[in-house]
Formats: structure tokens, C-alpha cells, sequence
């Protein structure tokens, strides 16, 4: 589980800084509605319909952990990376 876990490390740690870069440029609302969408609709849904419905074991959870913070990582990464190349023009 170590080594599936190692995985997203990259994306988890992308993630948490753009969401302290939207918060510092006072884009709160955005990270908000990134966080809770793909929290709710990637990890908790996810999860659920591994467990209960489709009785998958703890392998396919942690999956959809990865699954959320790569979601998360891309959700920040492509505004955050228009603002910036819109202000180099």
C-alpha cells in the first residue's frame, strides 16, 4: 500500500500549493468549489459504489484517493496556469 500511496504524492503536494495560491489571491470561492466538487464526486461517490456496490476491496479506495488528488492537482493547475500566461502577454 506504501508504494501505491507514493504514487500521487506529486499531484497531493501540486494541489495544496495552488490552493494556498488561489486563497492568497483571494480566489477562495474557486478552491472551494474545486475541493468540495471533486471531494464529493470523486472520492466520497467513488468510494461508496467501490465498497458497497461493487464490494471491491481496500486497493480500489486508495485508488480513488489518487484519483481525487490528481483531479484536484488538474482542477487548480489550469486556471492557475491561464492567469499566469495571460499576465506574461
Amino acid at each position: 500500500m506504501l508504494r501505491l500511496v507514493a504514487f500521487p504524492e506529486p499531484f497531493f503536494g501540486l494541489m495544496i500549493v495552488l490552493e494556498g495560491i488561489y486563497y492568497g489571491m483571494g480566489r477562495t470561492r474557486c478552491a472551494f468549489f474545486a475541493e468540495a466538487g471533486s471531494m464529493w464526486g470523486i472520492r466520497i461517490l467513488f468510494t461508496f459504489l467501490c465498497v458497497s456496490v461493487w464490494k471491491l476491496d481496500l486497493r480500489a479506495v486508495w485508488y480513488c484517493m489518487i484519483a481525487d488528488n490528481a483531479c484536484k492537482a488538474m482542477l487548480f493547475a489550469v486556471p492557475a496556469r491561464k492567469y499566469v500566461l495571460g499576465r506574461q502577454q
